[in-house]
């Protein structure tokens, strides 16, 4: 995850901002989730499921070729 390092700690500040408001229901979901998707966003989410499917992947094919192998 060392590629992405910056964006997990900058979604990391936005669930912070976010989750008490979002786990109790505490304000008006149909406003706060649409800003919280996008300040998730903003913070690089897309990079962290890319660079975390990248590596699933890589690892799965590394597993197949172990299995071949054996």
């Amino acid at each position: 995850m060392e590629a992405v390092k910056i964006q997990v700690s900058s979604c990391n500040n936005v669930v912070n901002e976010y989750g008490e408001v979002l786990k109790f229901g505490a304000a008006d979901i149909d406003e706060v989730l649409p800003a919280f998707q996008q300040k998730l966003k903003q913070a690089g989410i897309d990079e962290i499921v890319a660079e975390v499917q990248k590596q699933y992947d890589e690892w799965k094919a590394n597993q197949t070729q172990k299995q071949k192998e054996g």
